[in-house]
């Protein structure tokens, strides 16, 4: 008798066997073997071949897409995509929900009386072997009788997920728990509801007691009460929140990227002139003073937060907000140094980088280098448009 885990999982008893002769070409095939240039030509070709063939299906696409919005504007009451899916017949998952039908209702009405007649012993009727015979039922009904009929039907419809889930999930408990006495592997399961209209409370099991333990020390709550708040979670909305703010934060970000860079063009047109022939292309965040102020003498005053950054990388809506407001009010703005202010801003900076350079064996130096938001004289000239 196999003892060892390894002698069990190759007992014959767990191996498929079959009764069933499979016949095998026993002739040999003669095989040339191509060169490389051969393999090299090959090669090329099929290369050319999907080339092509990805260049004739763009053109199809788009010839399809053409034919969409010309149905769209013949027909109306529809989007583009909604007839391109229409030409394409390109299946999907249903976006919505639909009502219980009176004819779901009628069906489950007449297989629940189906399995009341029935003994304990009897085989479980199925919807297929029923169907024909309601459905003869049913055409012979008037309107009000049909609702009068699938009436107490609604509702057993709308428990039918809830049952299907239930059971379900207790197939998948007992699978985890056989699956870690074979195998050794540990596993957990949460599963709850997602709309208040369901069924069912929150289901939560793990395969072991590991599973609970785990749970304890890096959750610090059991797996019932982490269960209820995922249910809360999902019930709550809370996701579509966090999903418009995170959109509302994005959104922000690029306006005030865009601003920033129209104020600096904007500055640029006076300070330079139209007749310079100087255009700065984008905003320097890194190496602000090596980029923009080293070449044109222009300075960022009045950056509210602790550290000047690129719009993308403000950890907050907050920040944003506030560096917004900071440029609409003037409070922030980009100044012009006068010859005396740039000349000490070089030497500033001149004398940080020998600085730097004389103490970069020292961990615990630092060294005060210019910021793109500093202290200017009376003489600098202000630019904030």
């Amino acid at each position: 008798m196999a003892t060892s885990l390894t002698e069990r999982l190759h007992a014959p008893s767990r191996t498929l066997q079959t009764k069933k002769t499979r016949p095998y070409s026993t002739c040999k095939r003669t095989v040339i073997k191509r060169t490389d240039t051969e393999r090299a030509v090959a090669k090329a070709r099929k290369q050319e071949e999907r080339l092509q063939l990805k260049d004739a299906l763009k053109a199809t696409k788009k010839l399809l897409m053409q034919e969409a919005i010309r149905m769209r504007e013949r027909f109306g009451g529809h989007s583009v995509s909604y007839y391109y899916e229409k030409i394409m017949q390109t299946s999907r998952i249903n976006r919505g929900c639909r009502a219980v039908s009176l004819w779901n209702a009628f069906l489950a009405v007449e297989m629940k009386a189906r399995k009341d007649e029935a003994d304990e012993d009897d085989r479980l009727v199925k919807v297929s072997e029923i169907s024909h015979a309601a459905s003869v039922k049913w055409s012979k009904m008037s309107s009000s009788e049909r609702k009068k009929a699938a009436a107490p039907g609604i509702e057993l419809v709308e428990e039918a997920p809830a049952q299907d889930a239930h059971k379900t999930l207790n197939k998948i408990e007992h699978k985890m728990r056989t699956l870690r006495a074979r195998t050794g592997v540990e596993s957990f399961l949460v599963a709850v509801r997602t709309r208040p209209d369901q069924y069912g409370k929150p289901f939560a099991t793990v395969s072991s007691k590991r599973g609970e333990d785990f749970f304890n020390l890096s959750v610090r709550e059991t797996m019932p009460e982490f269960a209820l708040r995922f249910e809360a979670f999902c019930l709550s909305g809370v996701q579509g929140v966090a999903s418009n703010y995170v959109q509302q934060t994005i959104q922000m970000k690029h306006e005030l990227a865009a601003l920033i860079l129209s104020k600096l063009a904007s500055s640029q047109h006076f300070i330079l002139g139209e007749t310079a022939g100087i255009h700065v292309p984008r905003m320097y965040y890194t190496n602000f003073d090596d980029n923009i102020t080293a070449k044109y003498a222009v300075i960022l005053v009045g950056w509210p937060l602790d550290k000047f950054c690129n719009p993308s990388e403000m950890g907050s809506c907050t920040e944003v907000a506030l560096v917004h407001a900071s440029f609409n009010s003037g409070a922030m703005r980009f100044e012009k140094l006068s010859a005396e202010a740039f000349t000490a801003w070089e030497e500033a900076r001149f004398n940080a980088a020998v600085s730097t350079t004389t103490h970069n064996d020292s961990p615990l130096a630092q060294v005060e280098t210019p910021s793109p938001a500093m202290e200017v004289d009376a003489n600098a000239t202000a630019f904030s448009s």
